[in-house]
């Protein structure tokens, strides 16, 4: 089936009706709303050839083929009538006849647990056409939750994956039969357990566990004892002769990485490569003597993919990068290296499967990158057998602000997580004013946006629209005026008033952190500095300086105290990016003084990050991965003097798979931000599952 079988916009239609009628909002689904909100027609006109009644109808056969086919045995059906509010109906005798007469709206979104059903949807809506004319696309799993990371037997029978299926918070290896659909949880663990891959023989599995403070372990798939293989460590990946594991080290693709090899039943692990600054995502060449990895060759240098010989020598650049970057393709690690065909997910107008040639002698590629799947949802983690068959997971990713209601005088959380925004989009880098004006960054037009919404009056006012992503948007105390920083050329701050009516540019800045609060200073981080310092820019005079600096740490601000009087920042040694240490210092007249007068907040032992200031100044709310995981952390200061009181400790954990931090990757598009009574943050929600593309004969 063509790839125009299918448009991006049907799938987010049908989410769009069915997320406004739950939320009680049914009466203002018309023909023109939808236009406007859901297929970007600022001035709709209506035709004989409207697209909302065009699409409703496409949407209303392919809910009638669900239901008839891997949908019959769902409770609850979706349908669309004469208007364009959806219907939810019980099948059968799942509710008693007295309740199917009444049929109240309560019971309806307490049904609309069965909404989770609309995941299953929407993933076979988007896959239907996904496969080319050499794929036949089956789906594996139906799981409501998050059900990802396969890979498949080098003999095509069996497929290992991650999935949260057992509702108990966690994530484990399953194992599954795909001719018979048998599964089984392999090595269960309350901790999580992730990155699933197959020995040569398929007798075992080599995973990623944060028990016992993390590493790489390899079980036997028929089950036996567990093997710690090496500490830490993710990706595991077996050599073609089973003989060796290759992995990488690093708390995130962000930070500081580094790839090595370990004997497979354990043993001292040797680096590749170690002059590297950043190296990840390492795959075998089919005869073991080479891998293929994410590289950066240190923290200035554009990335690309390397090809490197397992036992030494100097590696050779791919220059896959530059061919991505003509096809608009943006994309991360190698997943799977067939011979001379790379394996790999990649994001245009949407993230599907790739491959493209990389000669392992040579290291060079050949040819354009060639489109796998054409589905509008997430395609990701191919894993390839030797019949050429290959399993990846479809994912569904919604990104909203998210409210924690907090008394931010005694770091008690006082109420549940409360959803602040409920588009479609992708909404990160929050900040909010005193007045309750948010801003944030969203990709609601398909192109990253800034946008102020008043959430007293509920109102969204577009401020600025970019083809690339926004850095840091920050909102000043009193709502007035935004700052962004836009990376080409030379990191200018941009700073434009609340309605968009005036945008200044304060060129040689970088990406802002905090207004002081009475809105006349700035944070930014200082990308002209060598190492990265604290900059400051004087809104009213336009002057920048550098701030905080130091010759042997790479500084990053963060915030400024409630009463002006404290800035805190954090820092890391210039050559590990694995741990981040978290100061304050005094800001008055004389600006700050030397690193004798910084006061160290946190042990230096971890990534603790994102910094805000409590109401009162008596607490520092902060991001943290010390516990495997990101989540919210506080540490208690004397009001006075700003010395630490007691040891940091955890607000909130985002330990689910299903909602997570760390999934939004930079720790900025967090945004973590502090209200009068709680905590502000962008928060991913996922749901996915694994399917197979048999190759056609």
């Amino acid at each position: 089936m063509a790839s125009s079988a299918l448009s991006p916009a049907l799938v987010k239609f049908l989410q769009f009706i069915v997320v406004e009628t739950l939320e009680g909002r049914g009466d203002r689904l018309t023909e023109s709303f939808i236009a406007e909100k859901v297929f970007n027609q600022q001035e709709f006109a209506p035709s004989e050839k409207s697209v909302v009644r065009v699409e409703k109808r496409r949407l209303r056969e392919r809910l009638k083929d669900y239901y008839q086919g891997p949908g019959k045995d769902d409770r609850l059906v979706i349908s669309l009538g004469s208007t364009f509010v959806p219907v939810f109906s019980p099948r059968g005798n799942d509710i008693p006849q007295t309740e199917r007469r009444k049929f109240p709206w309560q019971w309806t979104v307490y049904a609309a647990a069965a909404i989770l059903g609309l995941a299953a949807v929407v993933t076979w809506i988007l896959l239907r056409r996904t496969a080319p004319e050499d794929f036949a696309l089956t789906q594996l799993t139906y799981d409501s939750g998050s059900t990802t990371e396969p890979a498949i037997s080098p003999d095509g029978k069996l497929v290992a994956y991650t999935s949260d299926r057992t509702g108990e918070g966690n994530r484990d290896i399953w194992a599954q039969n795909i001719a018979t659909g048998d599964r089984a949880r392999m090595a269960a663990d309350p901790a999580d357990d992730d990155e699933p891959s197959f020995s040569p023989d398929g007798s075992k599995v080599v995973f990623r566990s944060d028990r016992d403070g993390g590493g790489i372990y390899t079980v036997a798939i028929l089950g036996g004892e567990l093997k710690l293989i090496a500490r830490r460590g993710r990706g595991p990946r077996f050599s073609p002769d089973g003989q060796r594991i290759v992995y990488w080290v690093g708390e995130s693709y962000f930070v500081r990485t580094q790839v090595y090899v370990v004997a497979a039943m354990g043993g001292t692990p040797r680096q590749v490569q170690p002059k590297f600054y950043g190296a990840h995502d390492a795959v075998w060449s089919s005869d073991g003597k080479y891998l293929l990895f994410w590289g950066q060759r240190d923290e200035s240098s554009a990335p690309d993919w390397w090809v490197a010989q397992v036992d030494g020598g100097e590696p050779v650049e791919t220059g896959i990068f530059a061919v991505f970057a003509r096809q608009n393709l943006s994309a991360g690690g190698p997943a799977a290296w067939v011979d001379d065909q790379v394996y790999f997910s990649a994001r245009r107008d949407t993230t599907n499967l790739w491959k493209t040639t990389i000669s392992p002698r040579t290291g060079k590629s050949s040819g354009r990158p060639r489109r796998l799947t054409f589905g509008t949802g997430q395609e990701g983690e191919p894993s390839v057998a030797s019949n050429g068959n290959l399993v990846f997971s479809s994912a569904a990713t919604s990104t909203n602000v998210w409210r924690l209601p907090m008394d931010l005088k005694q770091g008690k959380v006082t109420g549940n997580l409360e959803r602040v925004t409920r588009d479609l989009s992708t909404e990160v880098f929050p900040s909010i004013s005193a007045n309750q004006r948010l801003a944030f960054s969203a990709d609601r037009s398909g192109k990253r946006e800034i946008w102020v919404k008043d959430l007293a009056m509920g109102k969204d006012t577009l401020l600025a629209t970019s083809s690339s992503e926004f850095d840091s948007p920050k909102i000043a105390p009193d709502g007035s005026r935004v700052a962004y920083a836009v990376a080409s050329p030379g990191w200018a701050i941009h700073v434009i008033s609340s309605t968009g009516a005036e945008d200044r540019i304060y060129p040689n800045g970088g990406p802002p952190r905090a207004f002081s609060a009475d809105g006349t200073k700035l944070l930014y981080e200082a990308k002209s500095c060598s190492p990265y310092c604290v900059g400051l820019l004087d809104l009213s005079t336009g002057k920048t300086e550098e701030l905080i600096r130091h010759p042997k740490l790479a500084l990053y601000p963060e915030s400024f105290s409630p009463d002006g009087a404290w800035v805190a920042f954090q820092a890391r040694p210039v050559d590990n990016d694995s741990n981040r240490t978290i100061y304050v210092t005094s800001y008055g007249d004389e600006h700050v003084g030397g690193p004798e007068t910084w006061i160290q907040v946190t042990d230096g032992n971890h990534m603790d990050r994102e910094v805000k200031w409590s109401p009162d100044g008596g607490w520092l709310y902060f991001l943290s991965e010390r516990d495997g995981f990101r989540c919210i952390w506080a540490e208690r200061l004397d009001r006075m003097t700003k010395h630490p009181i007691g040891q940091p400790f955890p607000v909130y954990h985002f330990h689910h798979s299903q909602q997570s931090l760390t999934s939004l990757g930079s720790p900025g598009k967090v945004g973590l931000s502090v209200t009068s009574d709680g905590l502000l943050f962008s928060l991913a929600e996922t749901t996915g599952n694994i399917w197979l593309a048999r190759a056609r004969k």
